[in-house]
């Protein structure tokens, strides 16, 4: 039996793909890849979704998918990067539909558990963001807190002539 095999669907690469890449999950879309480059792929999509801090988009897997082809998105082989490659030749990668699922629900439980967390400390930063916020307007200090809107050189005229205006009418009634 002659086993065909396909060559990497990367630009110029001329090996055979010893690996399927699943670009999209739902609906799936499979691409043929060479190992280098399943490496490559993968972990693109692993940094794009710690950078997002979010699951990937369809959208966004295929904008990492052309990017990468064009070689705009360079690949970081970072620590973390490494050690999820490493699990592919241990099989650690591969895992039964059951324990997908078991998985997907204990990461369920964890990103319920951190949102609980957070809740509970956003509400203070809160209220510490109003008081720094508060204190520093009433001690005259309240333009420091607020964003500066680029440069506007006419107000600070106006403060200019509010100020000269006031030392007038001081002079003047000392004068009567």
């Amino acid at each position: 039996m002659a086993l065909a095999l396909e060559r990497c669907c990367f630009p110029g690469c001329t090996e055979f793909a010893r690996h399927t890449h699943h670009v999209t999950y739902d609906p799936k879309v499979t691409k043929p890849l060479c190992r280098r480059h399943h490496e490559e792929i993968t972990i693109l999509n692993g940094q794009q979704a710690r950078r997002v801090r979010h699951e990937l988009s369809n959208k966004h897997r295929w904008w990492i998918w052309y990017q990468w082809q064009q070689g705009r998105l360079k690949v970081r082989r970072t620590k973390k990067a490494m050690e999820y490659i490493d699990e592919w030749d241990r099989g650690g990668a591969l895992l039964a539909e059951s324990q997908v699922a078991a998985a997907d629900q204990a990461k369920q439980d964890r990103i319920d558990e951190a949102q609980a967390a957070a809740g509970s400390a956003t509400v203070k930063r809160k209220r510490r963001h109003r008081k720094s916020k508060a204190n520093a307007a009433g001690s005259g200090r309240g333009a420091a807190v607020h964003k500066r809107k680029g440069s506007r050189p006419w107000k600070r005229r106006r403060k200019k002539r509010r100020k000269k205006s006031g030392q007038k009418r001081k002079a003047s009634r000392l004068d009567e």
